[in-house]
């Protein structure tokens, strides 16, 4: 007898990282399977498909997948992870009002629910209502002070105030209190360099590059940062790296060509 392939959970969330439009072409006969949790799994990849981009039969297709996927949603709609959940729902969908409503509704069940927080706050920034969202996060932050993702966030809000001293202060905290996140780190590391301490930058930049050897975002910036101070060098030896790992660029061979041709003629 044959076997039906299943996909899993890990192999639906690949697609995540897939373009938009290739997603859809892939995910979107799961929306028919006749297995319901395949069918669930294949609904929270197309959330924010937009309807009006699709023919007929695929709207109500859609259509159908996201009330059956909401359904689910709703059974869990009495819990704070499930508040959480469907405040993601419609914020993909675009019914911001509802979203925020839910993401209010699961602070309300549980305030240690961090990632509510943050979401709302960030629902609040694609709204214009940073200051909203400022709120949110001083309380977070004091709900839960050793926990890094709000004072990450915050610091981000804050830079968009372009209030400099108070985000650097709690990028700083951010990655202080979870050293392991490299975005983290990466972030507080460009607020750094971009306030022209760069000492202090590129020390950081390097530590997050033995962490994590293979991070583009990290070399990339080790290479500007080093350039900007006149280390040629240094900023060539992060360049050769950088190019192992992206052989493609054409952008980063130029890069090279460029610091060897500075270092032969400050060698001149």
């Amino acid at each position: 007898m044959a076997h039906r392939w299943l996909p899993s959970l890990s192999a639906l969330r690949a697609f995540e990282a897939l373009p938009p439009q290739q997603r859809v072409l892939e995910v979107f006969p799961l929306l028919e399977d006749p297995v319901r949790a395949v069918r669930i799994q294949a609904t929270a990849l197309l959330t924010s498909v937009a309807e009006q981009a699709l023919g007929p039969y695929q709207r109500r297709t859609l259509e159908n997948a996201l009330e059956e996927y909401k359904s689910v949603l709703n059974m869990h709609a009495d819990t704070s992870e499930g508040q959480f959940n469907l405040g993601g729902f419609y914020v993909d969908r675009g019914q911001y009002q509802q979203g925020e409503q839910a993401y209010i509704t699961a602070l309300e069940l549980n305030p240690y629910n961090l990632a509510a927080s943050m979401n709302l706050a960030d629902l609040y920034r694609l709204q214009d209502q940073d200051d909203k969202g400022e709120a949110i996060l001083h309380a977070a932050i004091e709900t839960a002070p050793q926990q890094a993702g709000p004072y990450h966030s915050l610091g981000l809000l804050l830079v968009r105030q372009r209030d400099y001293d108070q985000a650097e202060e709690y990028l700083a905290r951010a990655a202080t209190l979870e050293p392991d996140n490299i975005r983290y780190g990466y972030v507080y590391a460009i607020a750094l360099t971009s306030r022209d301490k760069m000492k202090q930058g590129i020390e950081l930049l390097s530590q997050l590059h033995r962490q994590q050897p293979a991070n583009p975002e990290v070399l990339h910036a080790l290479v500007d940062s080093n350039q900007r101070i006149g280390q040629v060098e240094e900023a060539l030896i992060h360049a050769v790296k950088l190019q192992s790992l992206q052989p493609e660029n054409r952008e980063i061979g130029q890069l090279i060509y460029y610091l060897r041709q500075q270092i032969a003629r400050s060698q001149d």
